[in-house]
């Protein structure tokens, strides 16, 4: 008899992509780093990190998981895109937004409130998770 594979919660890796990404573009949308480094880290970290969790989440049978982690990795992937074409040239864009900041830094905190409960098997950052 084969043995299952155990696939291990990506929420954490999904949410830091998410989080740090976020945080990252801000800081460089208030202009205080003005280099390529968002570009590099939105679609590798931003961009395909999320998407690995996703697709991890699909496998898990998470259907939640899977939509929002592909669903925002593909939307960072796009945002580099843009980001690609205003550095070469080809196009303008430009946002800045405390909002921001603390929707990455609330989605930083709840990497670590997962990652680290999953860990030690117990509630050492609190989060509340939603059930039916």
């Amino acid at each position: 008899m084969a043995q299952e594979i155990k696939w291990g919660n990506p929420g954490a890796l999904g949410l830091a992509g998410f989080g740090f990404n976020t945080i990252l573009l801000q800081i460089h949308n208030i202009g205080i780093i003005s280099n390529v480094e968002p570009l590099l880290y939105g679609f590798f970290w931003g961009g395909l990190a999320q998407l690995i969790a996703g697709i991890i989440d699909g496998r898990r049978g998470d259907t939640v998981g899977l939509t929002a982690f592909t669903s925002c990795g593909i939307f960072w992937m796009g945002l580099n895109f843009i980001f690609l074409m205003d550095w070469i040239g080809v196009a303008h864009y430009s946002a800045a937004g405390v909002e921001g900041t603390i929707c990455g830094a609330s989605a930083v905190y709840a990497s670590a409130a997962v990652l680290l409960n999953a860990t030690y098997d117990r509630r050492l950052l609190p989060i509340r998770l939603l059930s039916n």
